[in-house]
């Protein structure tokens, strides 16, 4: 079985990022750990992940100064340790059956390198 991390990026995402968070631990076949990295968020955003997760294993918190969503993106694949590495915006939410469907795509296509799907806005 391939192993799965997910990462998330935040940004001064308070109001959202631990319904993300949740969203990505919730997965009908959950991900074998979640990367969240603060990229030097100003507002409430690390006191809630860190007192919402600190008790969940799967998760790994990195909190750093802001140089952008793409350095929080390679500070995150650098800390991953997944076969496939899923990417969630702090602010999007996965459907309970994302991973599961995506893991079995690849397992059909295992010459498949990038995964796009579509939107659905709520």
């Amino acid at each position: 079985m391939m192993k799965v991390s997910v990462l998330i990026n935040n940004y001064n995402y308070a109001e959202y990022v631990c319904e993300a968070i949740q969203s990505a631990l919730s997965q009908s076949r959950p991900p074998d750990e979640v990367i969240i990295v603060d990229d030097g968020s100003i507002d409430e955003s690390v006191a809630l992940i860190e007192s919402e997760f600190k008790e969940q294993p799967s998760i790994h918190f990195i909190a750093k100064s802001n140089e952008g969503q793409l350095s929080a993106f390679n500070a995150g694949f650098q800390a991953s340790s997944g076969d496939l590495v899923f990417f969630l915006d702090a602010d999007d939410l996965y459907t309970k059956n994302y991973l599961s469907r995506a893991i079995d795509f690849y397992d059909r296509h295992p010459d498949c390198g990038f995964l796009h799907c579509a939107l659905e806005k709520f």
